[in-house]
């Protein structure tokens, strides 16, 4: 389950750096990675 979640997150992220999407990427970054930490526990 993990690994389809990381993936989707990936490919979601591979089609916003395409779209250069600069602002919406580096809140998707810091989603992301809050939804890691969350995750994590």
């Amino acid at each position: 389950m993990a690994f389809i979640i990381h993936a989707l997150l990936i490919i979601n992220l591979i089609k916003i750096v395409v779209s250069k999407s600069y602002m919406y990427t580096l809140t998707y970054i810091s989603w992301a990675f809050q939804y890691f930490l969350l995750s994590k526990e």
